[in-house]
């Protein structure tokens, strides 16, 4: 971890920084717990605002059966409740508030109009919608419910990973069906802009990392199961 100390007359921040590309190996790369938009407080004492246990979110990203995929978890106090259908004539993320779900972001873009080369948007109880890139497959994605909380797994299709040698560049968003909150990985938003940083993530160190993950068969297959 790298530091930048700012000294302004008598007052000091610390601002830290970590490498400019993190390796994935087995058994995976966490990310998370997503954080809350900033705050003046969170700045000025340099500690993140802590999310709710109640509300957290929690993912990773992993090679499984030879496909790279990104597996969440996601709290919520309250049983789940239909929303507003997500569609793909959204303009902006912003739109996406009040909705139970995680939001997929995968590359940049050089649009500026868009944050990301690629996004889908996996709601609780829709099914999920590309909202940024081509729409000729609809990508795999399963989803389990339960009381307190719902899961994700996210299979992450070929065409949107970086070619060999390259860092794959991501972001994630959690809405909630509850309000108006949102949360980020892998870093905290300003208020009145919900477009995360990405994480640069090197897929080459996971061959090199020990043995492979595989997904143990199924007696009696379960349909939507994580």
């Amino acid at each position: 971890m790298t530091s930048l100390n700012l000294v302004i007359r008598k007052n000091l921040l610390t601002l830290p920084f970590g490498p400019g590309t993190l390796p994935v190996e087995p058994p995976g790369a966490l990310l998370g717990p997503f954080r809350a938009p900033m705050t003046l407080n969170e700045v000025r004492s340099q500690l993140p605002d802590p999310v709710p246990v109640t509300r957290s979110t929690y993912a990773q990203l992993r090679r499984m059966n030879g496909r790279w995929e990104l597996f969440l978890e996601c709290f919520r106090p309250n049983p789940p409740s239909r929303n507003t259908p997500v569609t793909d004539l959204i303009r902006s993320l912003e739109e996406l508030k009040g909705t139970e779900a995680v939001s997929i972001l995968i590359g940049r873009s050089t649009n500026p109009r868009r944050p990301a080369k690629h996004i889908i948007c996996i709601p609780e109880l829709q099914p999920p919608v590309v909202l940024v890139g081509p729409r000729d497959e609809a990508p795999e994605a399963h989803r389990q419910s339960y009381a307190d909380r719902w899961l994700v797994r996210f299979v992450i299709p070929n065409h949107w990973l970086p070619d060999e040698g390259n860092a794959l560049e991501l972001a994630m968003i959690r809405t909630h069906g509850d309000d108006m909150g949102f949360e980020t990985s892998p870093n905290a938003c300003v208020p009145w802009r919900m477009e995360p940083d990405m994480v640069r993530v090197n897929l080459d160190e996971w061959e090199q990392g020990g043995p492979q993950l595989k997904r143990a068969p199924r007696s009696q297959p379960s349909q939507g199961a994580p």
